[in-house]
């Protein structure tokens, strides 16, 4: 998937489970940029993508195929 179609989709998703990126941000104590930028593939972080995938659950190596691969999945 593309960084900004996955962005979309992470963005989406999250607004129609009745949170969002900002949300996610507070929630880690982390600024809403920082949330922002990981999850359109511009950074890394564990932290941000479990919180992610944890909030759509999915998997993490679905979300973020090229961080983690399946055989290592974590969710």
């Amino acid at each position: 998937m593309q960084n900004d179609k996955r962005h979309a989709m992470i963005r989406d998703s999250l607004q129609k489970k009745g949170s969002s990126l900002a949300a996610i941000a507070k929630m880690l104590g982390v600024r809403p940029q920082s949330v922002i930028i990981v999850s359109q593939g511009h950074r890394k972080s564990e932290k941000i993508h479990r919180a992610l995938s944890g909030a759509l659950n999915v998997d993490i190596h679905e979300l973020f195929p090229e961080f983690y691969p399946k055989e290592h999945s974590i969710k």
